[in-house]
């Protein structure tokens, strides 16, 4: 599921800071719609300005692009989703609203109306999910890096398979042989 793929890539972003690898990632799923030839003149230019692909404005952008005008929306966009650095969000509340900054109506445009619906309410499940472990985390004083690799294991919502309902703590002090604390989803 694109949606959820972004929104783990998304939380990585915020949590571990900016990082070329995630922003690779995230510039090469499906809910986008550049060009992969002009993603590749982009990348070629930021490489020979220096610069992150994000850090590029419009007059930098190569006269060769192929559809310049949509690949700059699309840029905007998604310079738009990574912009919540610094505000105090929830990881729910943050993939929502970049999923929702990146999406233009044409998301994922190479697969059927009801596949991106599937989608999308595959998601809306995913995030209550993470709502709740947030929940969770909030309540045993957990910090946001304690929570993204948990965020992380959560998977699709689909028939096959089972998400986790339950979060349960073991604490050193009450688990012989645990040097630390340990979430596990159950």
């Amino acid at each position: 599921n694109p949606y959820i793929r972004a929104g783990t890539l998304i939380a990585q972003w915020y949590a571990r800071g900016p990082r070329y690898k995630v922003l690779n990632r995230l510039l090469h799923l499906p809910l986008y719609t550049i060009d992969p030839l002009d993603l590749a003149a982009l990348e070629a230019s930021a490489r020979t300005a220096g610069q992150s692909i994000l850090e590029l404005s419009e007059a930098d952008y190569p006269e060769t692009l192929r559809q310049p005008v949509e690949t700059a929306a699309t840029m905007s966009r998604i310079r738009l989703a990574l912009a919540y650095r610094g505000q105090v969000l929830s990881f729910a509340d943050l993939m929502t609203q970049s999923i929702d900054a990146l999406d233009d109506g044409r998301t994922v445009q190479a697969v059927s109306p009801v596949d991106a619906a599937q989608w999308q309410d595959a998601f809306t499940e995913w995030i209550e999910e993470i709502r709740h472990l947030e929940t969770t985390a909030a309540a045993l004083n957990m910090r946001p890096r304690e929570v993204l690799p948990l965020i992380e294991r959560l998977t699709d919502q689909t028939e096959d398979a089972p998400v986790a309902d339950c979060v349960y703590l073991a604490d050193a002090q009450g688990v012989e042989g645990l040097r630390r604390r340990v979430v596990y989803l159950m």
